[in-house]
This record gives structure tokens, C-alpha cells and sequence, in this order.
């Protein structure tokens, strides 16, 4: 309910044009694709920022978005190899996740025309550091599977 309404508020926010309908004004072109993509990107990064960080351990960590990885794709979510968050934080917004991943994923929005995208993004290495759970390393999907600067 609570990303419905979120994604509701990210929606007419793109859609708002100044004119009192709250919709597209005549004559104004509905978003595009991308503008769409990128307005369900920042409504979850928005939420990733605003989640929960605290860490005792690296087993307090966990990874939100990344969809990238190495199949050249646009990613969901501020790095490619995915958003550090706590399990605990995760655990608080899953249902939200879920929903930006559903909207994301029925957009087409990973292999959409002019989305950026990225084809050398590995899974991340998670570390609680400082009690804040952060990527520590990205694996290269070329170099580590020894596809670049291989002898």
C-alpha cells in the first residue's frame, strides 16, 4: 500500500505539468520510457538512502538492486553491483522493493532503448565497516573470469 502510494506520488510527479489537472496538458507528449525508468530508479534509490545502514557484522549486510551484472543491462539502484543495505532495513521495505523491481521489470526497463547500461558489473563484496554496511569491491565480470588482460 504503501509503495502504491510512493509510486503514485513518483508518477504524478512526472506526469505534473503545472495546469490544474494533474495530468499531462494538452498538447504535452506522455513521459517517455526512459523518463519513466529513471523516475522508478530514483523512488528506489530515494528508499535504498533512507533505509537502514547499521551493521555489527558483515552478516548484518545484505545487497537491493543490481541488476546489471554481467549481461549488459541497465541496473536498478545507485552502483551496478547493487546497494549495501542492513538485513534489518531490507527486512522493513522488502514489500516497496518488490514493488519498484515489479514496475521496473514490466517497463522493460533493463534493456530499454537509452537506458544506460553497463556489461562489466559483478556481484559486490559487502563488509559492515565503521557499523555501516558498504561495497568493499565490485568483481569484474571480464577480468576475473580471466576474459581481459588473460596471457
Amino acid at each position: 500500500m504503501v509503495r502504491r502510494a510512493v509510486a503514485g506520488l513518483v508518477l504524478s510527479s512526472v506526469f505534473a505539468c503545472g495546469g490544474g489537472g494533474g495530468g499531462p496538458a494538452a498538447g504535452d507528449a506522455p513521459p517517455s520510457l526512459l523518463e519513466q525508468c529513471e523516475a522508478v530508479d530514483r523512488a528506489f534509490e530515494q528508499l535504498i538512502a533512507a533505509a537502514d545502514h547499521a551493521c555489527a557484522g558483515a552478516a548484518d549486510c545484505t545487497i537491493v538492486g543490481a541488476t546489471a551484472r554481467c549481461g549488459c543491462d541497465a541496473w536498478l539502484g545507485d552502483r551496478c553491483e547493487g546497494d549495501p543495505i542492513s538485513v534489518a532495513g531490507r527486512a522493513a521495505i522488502e514489500t516497496q522493493l518488490a514493488g519498484y523491481r515489479a514496475e521496473w521489470d514490466q517497463l522493460g526497463c533493463a534493456r530499454a532503448p537509452d537506458v544506460p547500461r553497463v556489461c562489466d558489473c559483478g556481484p559486490a563484496i559487502i563488509d559492515c565497516v565503521a557499523d555501516r554496511c558498504v561495497v568493499v569491491n565490485a568483481v569484474s565480470c571480464f577480468i576475473d573470469a580471466g576474459v581481459v588482460g588473460a596471457p
